[in-house]
């Protein structure tokens, strides 16, 4: 029910669960599950509440320190939520280690940098956006935009026949890296198209030609293993900029983006991403060219009073219409950006 973006009747579910669970490892599991849905609520309270008798009596859950982690985040408590960490990390170098993740980062962000990823969530977090219709203008172009490496397995195509279904007049576009490296020679210059070639994995190209897309052609652009189960028109509608909020860190999502030509927005988001790759030498797309940076960008034009038209969805929104994180195949390949560079194993929606 929670990844169908149904919370209020996942709540339900989960009450009835309580009053049948007759052990107490399985009232800690349903704690667990606890945890996951005042994330999604937004109501990071109640879950730390029913996580604390977890906590006390089942201290080695794998997902109990992540999880409090994420809920600490949320409601504000950097200290706690770095403390949650540290004792993720303790179990985890007892089963042999594991890489620092994007939690490490978000929370080592929060607490040292004003103006980072972490910073920025926080920043959103303490003001949501609130849907104002645009004023009249020229609509959000009906036009879908797809970005794809390689061969197509038969659960994508089926994905992308999906999406020109449910999405009848609108034009839809799947690009590889020779198209988009064209597409960014011909509209963005030789030397961004040189930059984008030389990227070292699919994730980054993506993410880098995604912003250079959507802010001079606007439209949507959806990741190909995005499955929607109803259409996205709905938000098109007195929008100019669409985007999704995740759950857990508050970051914006990148995996779904919707605007009209020339938002401001993705030049700062573009610009944010090409300073991210220049500092490193080893580029992770979560952090250096996906969520973290779009979000700088986002928070920034919120406390500048952005105008009207930006429509910031919640997971529950968007998962009612797109359902994502599905266990596609290829997300087990060594290419895949989650299997490179730092490491993530719940960050629940890009």
């Amino acid at each position: 029910l929670l990844q169908g973006g149904r919370p209020d009747a996942a709540a339900a579910a989960l009450a009835r669960g309580r009053g049948v669970a007759r052990t107490a490892p399985g009232r800690a599991e349903l704690a667990l599950v606890a945890g996951e849905l005042a994330l999604w609520q937004c109501r990071p309270e109640p879950g730390l509440a029913a996580l604390a008798p977890v906590a006390r009596d089942f201290p080695a859950r794998p997902a109990l320190w992540p999880l409090l982690a994420r809920l600490h985040f949320a409601a504000g408590d950097l200290p706690a939520a770095r403390a949650a960490l540290d004792r993720h990390a303790g179990l985890q170098a007892a089963r042999g280690g594991a890489a620092p993740d994007l939690r490490d980062l978000m929370v080592a962000d929060a607490m040292t940098s004003g103006a980072g990823p972490g910073a920025a969530a926080r920043a959103l977090a303490a003001a949501p956006a609130r849907f104002v219709p645009a004023t009249p203008g020229p609509e959000i172009p009906r036009r879908i935009a797809h970005y794809w490496e390689g061969p197509e397995s038969p659960a994508l195509a089926r994905a992308r026949a999906r999406w020109a279904a449910l999405h009848p007049g609108f034009t839809q576009r799947v690009f590889d890296a020779e198209s988009a490296r064209a597409w960014i020679a011909a509209q963005e210059g030789a030397a961004l198209a040189a930059r984008f070639a030389a990227l070292p994995g699919p994730a980054l190209r993506a993410d880098l030609f995604r912003l250079c897309l959507i802010r001079r052609e606007g439209g949507i652009f959806a990741d190909l293993d995005e499955f929607p189960r109803l259409p996205v028109t709905p938000w098109l509608e007195g929008a100019r900029v669409v985007l999704c909020r995740e759950r857990g860190f508050g970051t914006v999502a990148n995996n779904f983006l919707a605007a009209r030509p020339g938002q401001a927005l993705f030049d700062r988001a573009r610009a944010h991403v090409l300073a991210a790759l220049d500092g490193t030498a080893a580029p992770y797309a979560w952090w250096h060219s996906g969520p973290a940076q779009l979000t700088r960008a986002l928070a920034a034009e919120i406390a500048a009073a952005p105008a009207p038209g930006l429509r910031l969805l919640s997971q529950a929104e968007y998962c009612r219409r797109v359902a994502t994180n599905l266990p596609w195949p290829h997300k087990r390949g060594p290419d895949h950006w989650r299997n490179t560079g730092a490491v993530d194993s719940d960050a629940g929606f890009s």
